[in-house]
């Protein structure tokens, strides 16, 4: 995909790598005109060393140039990443993944909806094997390095003159760095087709709630979600959990700031429901697609009912008052907050957030 020391040397050194045998020397171009440059470099290469397989990865102009090129050679090819869409033909990856699985004998998938899609387009089932994320493996082999260089600290960095760090702003500037997160968040919540949000992962503070103003929410078995930052001096700027989940729930999380994980993130109602990690996304698109055929005046005019209903009960009234409450909130500077960002300026943040949780381990 790059081909310069910083974005393609740099990793061959980083990551151990040998040097490669080939450079076929295509730099930028129109993406018709860099693939047939890269075919025909890369012909050259087969007739020469005659490969009795062509393994291609990802999805980028080279991994099609050379599956093409092996395929006019009548060298099989193996696809490293295969399976994966985003069913959207104007993306130029998704061109080159679609026609590199069609070109493959072997098809090594990352998780399951690669499975899925090549069995829906007709892929024979026994050139498909899940390899699993290639690139999960290469970061886990290699985070215990990259944490010892601890590279955070090698540039130098500081705070510039737009710092939102509350405890140093007046109210009127903190004020408005909290509404622009509500504005954010408050597109999402008009936005007059549905939203449905895949959560993967932690979902804290602002992601939690980014989560709760989504109109479908469903979690991996791997999600966490909650509100840690109420536990630094911080509140949350929208005020959308108490509309989520009841009342005794609510006020646990906030006054806590306790998190929670996913199957319980769907008990209380923070979620819609809980699905195996790889079935996360082929659920999103289950649910997309349902939604789809329905009629889209329908979908809109639900959607909208439904807001103005929870509105009716005084949802963005809440959210205004809360601005305002949790201005002055977090402004307002406890021993709490002072420890917390002594540790972050001496130590950084990880340390920060270490100590943050250790309180609470015991309890």
């Amino acid at each position: 995909q790059h081909y310069d020391a910083n974005l393609s040397g740099v990793f061959i050194q980083e990551l151990g790598l040998p040097e490669p045998d080939v450079h076929l020397d295509v730099g930028t171009d129109t993406h018709s005109r860099q693939t047939a440059r890269i075919m025909m470099a890369f012909e050259d290469v087969c007739k020469a060393r005659a490969p009795d397989l062509v393994v291609v990865a990802g999805d980028v102009n080279s991994t099609l140039a050379a599956a093409l090129a092996a395929a006019k050679e009548n060298i099989p090819v193996a696809h490293v990443e295969a399976g994966l869409r985003s069913f959207d033909r104007t993306m130029p990856e998704e061109v080159n993944r679609r026609l590199t699985d069609h070109l493959s004998e072997l098809l090594f998938t990352t998780e399951e909806t690669g499975n899925e899609n090549l069995r829906r387009e007709g892929v024979p089932e026994d050139r498909v094997h899940f390899a699993g994320n290639c690139m999960v493996d290469t970061l886990r082999s290699h985070l215990e390095e990259a944490e010892g260089r601890q590279p955070w600290r090698g540039f130098g960095l500081e705070r510039g003159p737009d710092s939102s760090d509350p405890h140093e702003m007046q109210a009127h500037e903190w004020r408005e760095h909290l509404n622009a997160f509500v504005d954010t968040f408050l597109k999402v919540w008009r936005l007059s087709k549905p939203v449905i949000a895949a959560v993967n992962g932690y979902a804290l503070a602002g992601a939690c709630e980014l989560v709760q103003v989504c109109d479908v929410k469903i979690a991996s078995d791997r999600a966490v979600l909650g509100e840690p930052e109420i536990r630094a001096g911080l509140g949350p700027p929208l005020l959308i959990t108490p509309f989520s989940v009841n009342l005794a729930m609510a006020k646990e999380m906030l006054l806590t700031g306790d998190t929670v994980d996913a199957h319980e993130a769907a008990r209380i109602g923070l979620v819609n429901r809980v699905v195996p990690h790889d079935d996360l996304m082929a659920e999103c698109e289950r649910v997309a697609t349902k939604i789809s055929r329905m009629s889209e005046v329908g979908v809109r005019m639900t959607k909208l009912s439904v807001n103005r209903a929870l509105e009716g009960m005084g949802f963005l009234s809440a959210v205004e008052t809360n601005v305002e409450l949790m201005t002055h909130f977090d402004i307002s500077v406890s021993p709490e907050q002072q420890e917390f960002n002594a540790i972050r300026e001496e130590k950084g943040l990880r340390a920060a957030l270490d100590w943050r949780d250790a309180r609470f381990r015991d309890i």
